[in-house]
């Protein structure tokens, strides 16, 4: 990584990093590995923070990756769904606060974590006895009453 001494960073911006410290910091430790190469999360969180590049598609990958870590021996990572919602909730501050210039798009932090936890709710429910998982041709497992 290449040595910064110093940058411009507008006022917004700044605040942004200080209002998003503590979920900032909760990527730290995160990272993925594509056939033995290793990213770090954070790094390229704050890479596109600071271009504006920050948007949905990173999320994307991520959870692409996160999909398939177990199909394919080329992938690995080390984030589990909490930390993709967290950092789904930063994107959305970030693309509301500075990208859209403080307009709400209408989904407020709260409904996010709202969003999420029925997710995972629905992860846990068991599926009832008539039920058959089938598996149409875009790889998508879905279930269905016969």
């Amino acid at each position: 990584m290449p040595k910064i001494y110093s940058f411009n960073l507008s006022k917004e911006k700044a605040k942004f990093f200080k209002d998003n410290k503590e979920n900032l910091k909760k990527l730290s430790k995160l990272y993925y590995d594509i056939k033995k190469e290793r990213f770090s999360v954070l790094p390229e969180v704050i890479e596109r923070l600071l271009s504006n590049g920050l948007d949905y598609s990173y999320l994307a990958k991520l959870i692409r990756l996160y999909l398939n870590k177990d199909k394919s021996e080329y992938y690995k990572v080390n984030f589990e769904t909490y930390h993709l919602q967290t950092l789904n909730t930063i994107v959305s501050k970030f693309l509301n606060q500075i990208v859209f210039g403080g307009k709400t798009v209408g989904v407020e932090d709260r409904e996010l974590w709202y969003i999420y936890r029925k997710g995972e709710e629905l992860a846990r429910r068991e599926c009832p006895p008539k039920c058959v998982k089938i598996k149409p041709k875009g790889g998508w497992t879905h279930e269905k009453e016969i």
